[in-house]
């Protein structure tokens, strides 16, 4: 019996390492091949604290999880500056270096040969010192940790880990600020493994370098791939296969003296065949033991779509030259090597106004959407929103403070649902502010009630609330447009920048579009397009900027652009 309840401990501590990797692996999209550095940290830290300082265990493991925390932090700075391939090598080589100093600190660590005598904590006054004993109090630390991970990707905070693994471009140009979250969710994965570490070190009462290798960072993927990316519960699932599957091979003959290789070999099998064959693990994402209720829109809120409809008369009378202007474009340069992609561009947008930028391939018009949107920075010149200069600042700032841009290929966050799109852009959700998440659980809940309402809101004004529970990659390309535009109003930017909004879809679609536009522009918003389609630009602009060389060689109306001779020859080679 104490044989089982050994395996159960053992489960119950792999899936506190499997469950905080998957908040990086699988909500984050970050891949770290060092996660057993933390798990060493937490072991190490608590014990060494336990032995030469006589610290009480609890208060031993809460200092070993704040090492953890504070090593998850400096690992995650650097860790940002590099993507894919070199976050794999950064965080290898993290564990790697933690591995050496266990090796080398002979003194403190014991090296190779490991601490003896790590002292069991009690519970409730009972020493604990059998796998029976120790149940209860692994099972509360391993419940805390899967109700910390559940809480963070059951809110706005997990919706924005999810937009950053699906699209970390799309997110901080609808204004969240990325690299905070990846901070803070690296902190947090690494605290739980050294949590683990802890409890694993007082539990066995023996640790030594040879638990703490690459092998076990590789295991922990193991354990996320095999149970699903981004499910919690796939991660329990996967921790109970991958200890329990060994145990088993001890029973197959001839095996004693095989079984680390064995082990090894069988780890490596799981992991190939599950990424060729069944890469969403044995419970996928999108699997849960929980029915979702269908948001139904509450009549009683304001309809985005007749609000907007009802101001069609604010801007109609007035002259576009005598509009307020929302954004100015100063003299606009840049260079990329000795390509000059834009040269001394200077513009406005208008309050209810649509502005068309136009010209020929290579003009500078995407250059200029990422000069303005803070993706890419200005040699020279300035970019002024409502007499603040914002030239400098990142792309989540320019989001937040009113501007936000869509792109020429559509990014939307496409393993997500359709609702979940739209509400990840809201600005200011009390939800993804970690400690209003846990302290203030009740402004969450009431302003997620609310969200809910005005993002089906503003799927009922695009005509997409009969999608809201599809995934974003499953709705059609036509479709696709139309979530790109609701979330980009469901920001409240005031200055909407769209790259092609109408490119790729059919007639009708256009149709719907651009009655759209309209209606949003009469509203007071300033729009901006990249445009090619002359006939849509004809349909919707009320003023076109002639492109050319990175410079705007012209200005006017769509009829007075159109019909120069000198600017149609060069637009159109003929």
């Amino acid at each position: 019996m104490s044989y089982v309840i050994h395996i159960l401990n053992m489960c119950l501590i792999w899936a506190m390492l499997g469950v905080s990797l998957n908040l990086l692996l699988g909500y984050t999209g970050l891949m770290s091949m060092g996660h057993a550095a933390f798990f060493t940290v937490g072991a190490y830290g608590s014990a060494l604290l336990a032995i030469h300082l006589g610290i009480n265990f609890y208060f031993a493991m809460l200092l070993g999880i704040l090492i953890g925390v504070l090593i998850g932090f400096l690992t995650a700075v650097p860790a940002l500056r590099v993507r894919d391939d070199y976050l794999i090598l950064l965080t290898l080589g993290i564990q790697m270096v933690t591995y050496g100093v266990v090796v080398a600190g002979i003194r403190f660590t014991g090296g190779t040969q490991g601490l003896t005598n790590i002292p069991p904590p009690t519970f409730f006054g009972i020493k604990l010192q059998s796998a029976i004993s120790f149940l209860p109090l692994i099972l509360i630390f391993c419940a805390i940790v899967v109700a910390i991970s559940l809480r963070l990707i059951n809110s706005p905070f997990g919706r924005v880990l999810r937009a950053i693994r699906d699209d970390d471009i799309a997110a901080r140009s609808v204004g969240k600020n990325v690299t905070i979250i990846k901070v803070i969710v690296f902190a947090i994965a690494s605290g739980m493994a050294a949590m683990a570490g802890s409890i694993y070190a007082h539990y066995s009462g023996f640790i030594a370098a040879s638990s703490f290798t690459v092998d076990q960072s590789i295991a922990i993927v193991v354990v996320v791939i095999v149970g699903g990316t981004a499910n919690i519960w796939g991660s329990v699932v996967g921790a109970v296969v991958m200890v329990v599957l060994p145990q088993l091979i001890n029973y197959i003959p001839g095996t004693a003296l095989l079984i680390s290789p064995i082990r090894e070999v069988v780890y490596g099998a799981m992991l190939i065949l599950f990424i060729r064959f069944r890469p969403q693990g044995l419970i996928p994402e999108n699997v849960t033991f929980r029915t979702k209720k269908p948001v139904v829109p509450d009549n009683k809120d304001s309809n985005m779509k007749d609000v907007l409809a009802n101001s069609n008369s604010t801007f109609a009378n007035i002259p576009v030259s005598q509009r307020e202007v929302a954004l100015q474009a100063n003299n606009l340069y840049k260079h990329f090597g000795g390509v000059l992609a834009t040269d001394n561009a200077s513009f406005s947008l208008h309050k209810g106004t649509i502005t068309a930028l136009i010209g020929p391939n290579g003009a500078g018009k995407t250059t200029i959407f990422n000069l303005l949107t803070g993706f890419i920075q200005a040699d020279k010149g300035t970019v002024i929103y409502r007499g603040r200069d914002i030239t400098r600042l990142p792309p989540y700032l320019i989001s937040r403070i009113g501007m936000t841009r869509s792109f020429q290929e559509v990014r939307l966050f496409r393993r997500m649902s359709v609702i979940d799109n739209v509400m990840t852009v809201f600005p200011k959700q009390a939800g993804e502010n970690f400690f209003r998440l846990f302290f203030n659980p009740w402004l969450v809940k009431k302003q997620e009630q609310e969200n809910q309402q005005q993002a089906m809101a503003w799927l009922g004004f695009v005509g997409l609330q009969n999608k809201a529970q599809e995934l974003a990659g499953d709705i059609s390309f036509a479709e696709q447009k139309l979530l790109v535009l609701a979330c980009v109003l469901a920001t409240g930017s005031d200055v909407l920048l769209l790259d092609e909004v109408v490119s790729g879809i059919d007639p009708e679609a256009i149709n719907k579009e651009l009655d759209l536009l309209r209606k949003i522009a009469d509203s007071g918003k300033a729009i901006c397009i990249i445009e090619h389609n002359i006939d849509v630009v004809k349909r919707v602009a009320d003023i076109v900027y002639f492109l050319a060389s990175g410079q705007v060689i012209a200005s006017g109306t769509p009829g007075e652009l159109t019909s120069n001779p000198e600017l149609t020859k060069m637009y159109f080679g003929t």
